[in-house]
């Protein structure tokens, strides 16, 4: 039976810890909304005995031509249409939501809502022969500011060949599969259909943007750790917005030595934030 709103998401092994906390965060926001996470065949059964309470846990419903199986994981996003729904949003297992966001689920008919992405045009996220390739095959997406992909939200019906379609543009243009190829394709198969949200509903690049105090959904996005991995910087804000809305940290005395700690870091921090827009500019 057809329903509603749907928040979809993916996740490995690896990145168990952040799906959990934004399902949590998740059902905390949003009770109302049905929740799904893809997973891979192999790790089933351990993902579904950790997730299932926040919550329907299922393996990958396809294979996707020209990703590795071992890489489903990072294509998740191409099965939010498979949802018997009126409207799903995706989120990336590594965004947690801070306040409710139902504008994400507002969806006109043949749109996609999502944020824009902070790089200054879409082929900024590609390198080598793939960064050639695509700007050759989508000029006028390559050369545009285009949307994050970790936070988006459909109609499943306006769009169930995006899997298909995707995997065409993969094979058909002659791109070899990497972790970063998603965004750019979804890009030049979606544009211009994207209706922009704020930047408050996918907040990132954190490290380079401030969080606005009304933020509905924060991204830590970035190749390095995540805010539950080893490595995480706890003296950037962005750590504070982990404890307090992916682990939900009840302790207020923990919250405040967090935010002391990233006070005492400031003046460091904006002098590397100052450094990084001044090496953007030369």
């Amino acid at each position: 039976m057809s329903v509603s709103r749907v928040c979809v998401t993916s996740c490995n092994l690896r990145f168990a810890d952040g799906a959990e906390a934004l399902l949590r965060s998740a059902c905390r926001c949003h009770p109302e909304v049905e929740k799904i996470c893809y997973v891979p065949a192999r790790e089933h059964s351990v993902l579904s005995a950790r997730l299932s309470s926040w919550a329907r846990v299922e393996v990958f419903p396809s294979i996707i031509q020209g990703v590795p199986e071992e890489n489903l994981a990072n294509v998740g996003r191409l099965f939010s249409v498979i949802p018997d729904a009126e409207t799903v949003v995706y989120v990336d297992s590594d965004v947690v939501f801070c306040r409710p966001a139902p504008e994400l689920w507002d969806v006109e008919p043949g749109t996609v809502n999502a944020v824009r992405d902070t790089s200054i045009m879409v082929a900024n996220n590609l390198a080598g022969p793939n960064r050639d390739l695509f700007v050759r095959q989508f000029p006028d997406v390559a050369s545009h500011k285009g949307a994050n992909m970790g936070v988006f939200g459909l109609r499943p019906s306006d769009w169930k060949d995006l899997p298909q379609r995707f995997s065409r543009a993969l094979v058909d243009g002659g791109f070899g599969y990497d972790y970063i190829i998603d965004q750019p394709l979804l890009n030049a198969l979606i544009a211009p259909h994207f209706h922009w949200l704020p930047f408050e509903f996918n907040a990132h690049c954190l490290f380079d943007n401030r969080i606005s105090r009304d933020v509905r959904l924060v991204h830590f996005t970035g190749g390095g750790a995540k805010p539950w991995q080893a490595g995480f910087p706890k003296h950037e804000p962005a750590y504070w917005y982990w404890l307090k809305y992916g682990e939900q940290e009840q302790s207020a005395a923990r919250l405040m030595i967090s935010a002391l700690g990233i006070l005492l870091h400031t003046p460091k921090r904006l002098l590397g934030r100052k450094i990084r827009e001044w090496k953007q500019k030369i």
